[in-house]
């Protein structure tokens, strides 16, 4: 690995992020439930510290943060994990796709009820929930997929 690997990761990183992002605050433009990660995530991590609202900001740079870790893990876990699985020639695409799919289900069974409190695919929330969480987690895996670079 050299910086060339490591900064693609991180553009990759981003730039899903970014697109994850948009598509979680737009998605009441597709008659879907909206999904603002920011405030979420300023409140989860920082509203002790702040006594209170923690600022916007804060959960915008925590959000990429984890979109960096979850690029880094696709790149240097997941994806080599899945060419080795399903085939050496499977498409990038295919395998951001999946990696969408794991995000998906680790973030619904896991994340949304356990931190958020939120139930299993955020059904407490909306019952729709879990169309607007698979959608965003899908975006993130692809842009991956197609972005990121694969160690090996």
């Amino acid at each position: 690995m050299d910086i060339g690997f490591y900064g693609m990761v991180v553009i990759a990183g981003v730039v899903a992020t970014h697109c994850t992002l948009m598509m979680a605050l737009w998605a009441d433009k597709l008659g879907l439930p909206r999904a603002d990660f920011p405030f979420a995530m300023a409140d989860l991590s920082f509203a002790l510290a702040f006594n209170g609202k923690a600022p916007y900001w804060s959960g915008i740079f925590v959000i990429h943060l984890n979109g960096l870790f979850f690029a880094f893990l696709y790149s240097t876990v997941v994806a080599p994990w899945l060419n080795a699985t399903l085939a050496a020639d499977t498409s990038p695409m295919l395998n951001g796709a999946i990696y969408g799919v794991m995000l998906f289900l680790a973030s619904g069974f896991f994340f949304q009820p356990v931190f958020l409190r939120l139930g299993l695919f955020l059904f407490k929330a909306d019952k729709r929930g879990w169309i607007t969480s698979l959608m965003v987690h899908g975006i993130f895996g692809l842009v991956c997929g197609w972005l990121a670079p694969v160690m090996g």
